[in-house]
């Protein structure tokens, strides 16, 4: 990334005659700059290089940085939630549905509660019954058409199903029938990964008034941001059951945040160095050519217009660099994202800080020294001897 950006520099040099070649002649100002573009590029860029890569570096890091930040803040599947909160205990179906209350009162936030019944069976994949209403099972599957009394099979279940109530070895529980109106189901997210077939109803049986669940789990999901909502869910969570087990799926604070932080720092420094010199260079600038200035003020030319002219021999240069370094960030950036397996994701705050960072610079250290050597230079005293 150093070498791509670092060859920016040496086009500077053939874009801005290019640059001045293409914009239209307008004012005296502009053709005076114009002359000078073309007749003494590398002067007119040679301070102008260290702003421009550092622009182009800090748009491809902090896009990258803003781009693995916004891939964090969801989990690696979209059908699994922000948060989970698995619980032990029998919940009625009364119940579950008060516990999903008590989170959705937080703004932003959807929640679902069922319960979760591991079931007897060969296989290597575990098997389970889920029980709970149908927006709460619709976050787990697919279930469409869902109504209160539906029940659902997600594989091959067959006719019936034992529970398993044993706590860390099997044991048989109760044997409930299969109903045989059950449609079909996909289950998503992580629960497609880790559940064998298994069997979703609506309603709590009967024979299992007396059986505890594996879990009864909430799943929460937010719109916002997890770290705006994860003290407020943690709060309820605690609430329900001290000692509930909560899981943060997805990071509740930007993992990239302090590096950012100090990419901005040193961007910064590295612009207020680059200014320092710029400072210099216009200085140097005006005093190589402070007699070309004072003739053309012996000849008539008005301040304002050999200010305007000087203004635009560093602004165009400028303006020139900033594009070069938001397409090569940009590119970089995009670059780096496809690398990391990120998606491919810019936004305004990460493509235009640095550059008004290093175009209002320039600016200020332009004018911090023309406008006070602006009397000065354009004195005709030193030309009586000419």
């Amino acid at each position: 990334m150093v070498l791509l950006i670092a060859a920016l520099v040496p086009l500077l040099p053939y874009l801005v005659p290019l640059v001045a070649r293409v914009l239209p002649t307008g004012t005296v100002s502009w053709q005076l700059a114009s002359q000078q573009l073309r007749r003494n590029p590398a002067g007119s860029t040679r301070a102008i290089g260290g702003i421009v890569v550092a622009v182009a570096g800090a748009i491809a890091l902090q896009s990258l940085f803003g781009a693995a930040a916004g891939h964090r803040y969801g989990s690696d599947d979209p059908a699994d939630p922000a948060f989970l909160l698995q619980a032990p205990g029998r919940q009625s179906m009364a119940g579950m549905r008060q516990r999903t209350a008590a989170f959705e009162r937080v703004g932003g936030v959807r929640a679902g509660t069922v319960a979760k019944y591991t079931l007897l069976g060969e296989g290597s994949y575990n098997r389970y019954l889920f029980v709970g209403d149908c927006p709460s099972l619709a976050q787990i599957a697919v279930v469409d058409g869902c109504e209160a009394g539906d029940a659902f099979t997600a594989g091959p279940a067959g006719r019936t199903m034992t529970v398993d109530i044993g706590a860390s070895d099997p044991a048989e529980g109760p044997t409930l029938p299969i109903p045989p109106h059950t449609r079909r189901a996909t289950l998503t997210g992580s629960a497609a990964q880790a559940s064998g077939p298994s069997v979703l109803l609506t309603t709590m049986p009967a024979k299992l008034a007396g059986v505890t669940p594996s879990f009864v789990e909430t799943r929460i999901f937010t719109s916002a941001e997890p770290a705006a909502v994860a003290g407020q869910v943690r709060g309820v969570a605690a609430e329900i059951d001290p000692l509930a087990l909560f899981t943060a799926i997805a990071p509740e604070a930007d993992a990239f945040g302090p590096l950012r932080v100090a990419l901005d720092i040193g961007s910064l420094l590295i612009l207020l160095l680059m200014a320092a010199g710029l400072l210099l260079d216009v200085a140097a600038r005006l005093h190589e050519r402070r007699r070309i200035l004072g003739v053309l003020s012996a000849v008539g030319a008005r301040d304002a217009t050999i200010i305007w002219s000087v203004l635009l021999q560093v602004a165009v240069p400028v303006l020139a660099g900033l594009a070069l370094a938001v397409g090569a960030g940009v590119g970089i950036g995009a670059l780096l994202m496809r690398m990391s397996q990120l998606p491919i994701r810019f936004t305004a705050g990460t493509v235009l800080g640095p550059v008004a960072a290093g175009a209002g610079l320039v600016l200020i250290t332009t004018v911090a020294v023309l406008l006070p050597a602006v009397r000065r230079v354009t004195r005709t005293e030193e030309l009586r001897f000419e």
